[in-house]
């Protein structure tokens, strides 16, 4: 029988706006680049999947021209040269070392749900989530909706 790993480490960063989320973004970035990942393993997903709106785009990797949206192009040649910015409808099916999600405006509705899904799914090495208070609050009440029956299901399986 098959068994699955521990998979990626996973950090999750309480925002309370933009600012915060882009700061927290930089810092991380600064980890990752101070732990010699290339960045090409590094993928920022957006579940808001708009660029104009999106944290990432005032990032100084994105300033400097060292962030490149996903494109067909670039899916072609996965994961490309360096470090992508994509949204998470366009990741799916894909996936990378390192997954940073940003642009988590609500997971109120099933879509959210099943676009944030998709990005916690990317990673293989590395995830990091950033967070608002609201959403922290509505990822509280879908842990607490779910978890008995998620435990039950945990229990059969291990027998």
């Amino acid at each position: 029988m098959a068994a699955a790993g521990t998979g990626p480490e996973v950090v999750f960063v309480a925002v309370d706006d933009q600012e915060a989320e882009l700061a927290a973004l930089e810092k991380h970035l600064r980890s990752l680049a101070e732990q010699e990942v290339a960045q090409e393993h590094i993928t920022i997903v957006s579940l808001r999947g708009d660029w104009e709106t999106s944290v990432a785009k005032s990032l100084r990797a994105a300033r400097k021209g060292r962030l490149t949206q996903m494109s067909p192009a670039l899916a072609s040649v996965w994961p490309g040269g360096g470090m992508t910015w994509s949204s998470a409808v366009d990741i799916k099916g894909m996936e990378n070392r390192f997954v940073c999600v940003v642009d988590i405006d609500s997971v109120a509705t099933q879509t959210e749900l099943d676009l944030l899904y998709v990005a916690l799914s990317r990673p293989r090495a590395g995830l990091w989530v950033a967070t608002s208070p609201q959403v922290t609050e509505q990822l509280g009440e879908l842990l607490k909706q779910h978890l008995d029956g998620a435990m039950d299901a945990y229990k059969k399986a291990a027998v």
